[in-house]
């Protein structure tokens, strides 16, 4: 719910294009964790794949962060 809160905060002082780009992140994130998630379910030896999704949504995601207000 935190996180929510700071997502909503964060989407709300951004420009409309860093916004579809951030949404873009999120969702290609989202898909791709939950696939690999129902994945370990069928074969367990795939898991691997699940933490590099999570680890590569995180990633995007913080790029993202910095890139916006850290890259002048």
């Amino acid at each position: 719910v935190c996180v929510g809160i700071f997502v909503l905060i964060f989407l709300l002082k951004l420009r409309p294009r860093e916004i579809r780009v951030f949404i873009t992140i999120f969702a290609v994130g989202m898909v791709a964790i939950a696939g690999m998630y129902v994945l370990t379910f069928f074969e367990p030896s795939l898991a691997i794949f699940y933490a590099y999704a999570v680890l590569a949504t995180a990633t995007g995601i913080l790029l993202f962060i910095y890139y916006r207000y850290f890259a002048r």
